[in-house]
């Protein structure tokens, strides 16, 4: 049998693979919405991990919005994928670098994407939104342990948008490939050698608009 795909058959292999591309992409982005407990112990110096719990939050405001996977969508002209989601998508897959830790993930398939990061407002706004949905508290430092909470001022939440800043400037973000990973695990069931019209292979095929 053949491995090469003829014209006719292009539109309906393109539009299977876009389907299960979005599919396993948004899949994947709930998938990382579960979160992990951890119990921790002050041991002199700094906090060790005891023991680490899987969980579902019980309160919507504790959980992960779903807009990257909501603003997941594709359309098909031609030879031509054209996939859109939230362009801090970009940074979530390939991450981003800070000043003491290089961190941007170069086999990202998103590595070389073309996007804007905004004004510093812009991400303040962004991380005010995010620390109220996510009711993040800052606590008081103790040596015995971790201390209580503050109370949730705006003062305080300012605070926290500091400090969360400063280590993503910082640290950066870790990759998670959690398109390119969904991407070649695809990729790699089509045929080697791909004809789409003028376009050879499925790379080709596909461009991107990414959302504010």
């Amino acid at each position: 049998m053949s491995n090469i795909v003829l014209q006719k058959d292009s539109p309906q292999i393109l539009n299977i693979f876009a389907e299960d591309l979005a599919k396993n992409l948004k899949d994947n982005l709930n998938a990382r919405r579960t979160r992990y407990r951890y119990k921790s112990k002050f041991n002199g110096n700094s906090y060790e991990a005891k023991s680490v719990k899987r969980y579902k939050s019980g309160s919507k405001r504790y959980r992960a919005t779903g807009e990257l996977a909501r603003s997941i969508s594709y359309n098909i002209r031609g030879f031509k994928i054209t996939l859109e989601f939230n362009e801090y998508g970009v940074m979530l897959d390939r991450g981003t670098n800070g000043y003491k830790l290089k961190q941007i993930d170069e086999s990202s398939e998103l590595y070389n994407a073309d996007i804007g990061y905004g004004s510093g407002s812009t991400m303040s706004k962004a991380l005010n939104k995010w620390i109220k949905r996510r009711g993040l508290k800052l606590r008081l430092r103790s040596r015995f342990g971790v201390g209580k909470k503050l109370p949730n001022t705006k003062a305080n939440r300012n605070k926290l948008e500091f400090l969360i800043k400063r280590s993503l400037m910082n640290r950066g973000i870790a990759p998670t490939m959690w398109f390119t990973n969904s991407y070649n695990a695809l990729k790699d069931k089509l045929p080697d050698d791909l004809i789409f019209g003028m376009i050879n292979n499925i790379d080709e095929s596909i461009e991107y608009i990414f959302k504010r």
